[in-house]
């Protein structure tokens, strides 16, 4: 998998980088764990802090386009980005879990 970064933007504000950029893969197209922890890679920075936006792929090209953002700090990610229902919903079901197997 080949990264090519073509733009990346620094938001001082809000601490973090916007990033778009170029990935070139063999076989099928990588999924979004892969590509982010690929990216989080090639920028330097934890892949926790990495949100990967869009991923746009061109039907029967080993290419695509992504959106990506990568936060300084944990809290900036946890102020800034939306949490949905189902990762409130699968982060709950850990923490019982977790409680569950403490006992």
């Amino acid at each position: 998998m080949q990264i090519t970064i073509e733009h990346k933007k620094e938001n001082q504000l809000i601490k973090r980088t916007d990033v778009t950029g170029k990935v070139v893969f063999t076989g099928a197209t990588p999924s979004n764990k892969d590509l982010g922890s690929a990216i989080a890679k090639h920028l330097h920075v934890e892949p926790s802090l990495l949100v990967l936006r869009q991923i746009h792929t061109t039907f029967s090209h080993p290419q695509a386009t992504f959106h990506a953002v990568a936060y300084a700090t944990a809290e900036g990610r946890a102020k800034y980005e939306v949490s949905t229902s189902h990762l409130r919903k699968k982060a709950e079901e850990e923490k019982k879990a977790a409680e569950g197997k403490g006992e």
